[in-house]
Formats: structure tokens, sequence, C-alpha cells
């Protein structure tokens, strides 16, 4: 039996609480083209990693520093960057755009460079 109301329903107050959830997101783009970022950005490409949990961890063995370098500075950002809100789940997420450059002369094609873009 309820002390507050006797048992009769009788509601006498609440408490009213409001959730949000909120996704924070980062990201970064490492190009040796001409190619703007945000085009890259929205572009397909193969994901080489993704890493998810409570807590992810930066990158450390990846043969391109400057990724490992980046990874490292977001994942810092991202733990004290909000620090009243709680974190429920992380994501890191490596994906590699493959772009083909085209050298060529007029009349004659002299090669082709392919390089991928992370």
């Amino acid at each position: 039996m309820c002390n507050t109301c006797e048992g009769y329903r009788q509601l006498r107050f609440f408490k009213k609480i409001i959730i949000s959830f909120v996704n924070h997101s980062s990201s970064f783009v490492i190009d040796d083209t001409d190619i703007p970022s945000d085009v890259l950005m929205i572009s397909c490409g193969t994901v080489v990693l993704d890493q998810s949990g409570p807590y992810v961890f930066p990158l450390t063995n990846h043969p391109r520093q400057e990724v490992n370098i980046n990874s490292q500075n977001l994942i810092e950002r991202h733990n004290g960057a909000w620090p009243c809100e709680r974190r429920i789940q992380q994501r890191q997420r490596l994906r590699e755009v493959t772009v083909t450059c085209i050298h060529y002369t007029w009349q004659k094609m002299k090669g082709r460079d392919r390089k991928s873009v992370v």
C-alpha cells in the first residue's frame, strides 16, 4: 500500500525527467589529390576498420602516421569535450577511397597512376 495516497491511486506529486540522446560526430580526410574533401566524404569506399564499444582505442599500427595521429587527436577531443554527458557507445571507422589519377598527353596516353586516399 502506498503511504502517500494510502492505496487510492491519487497521485500527489511526480518527477518529470527529460532524456535526450545526442550523436557527436567528427571526421578527418587525408588527401593527396586536388579533389575537395567534402566530395571524398560522401563518396563510396571500402571500410578498412570498424571499431565500436563503450570505449575505443586510437589506432597505432596504421602504415600512414597521419592516420594514427588524427585518430588519437579525435578520441582525446571526444573524451574531454562533453564532461556532463554520459557516453554510451563510441565508434571509429576508417574508410579507404581509391582515386585514379590519369596522366596523359594530347595523342598518347603515357600511363596511369593509381593511389588510395584514407
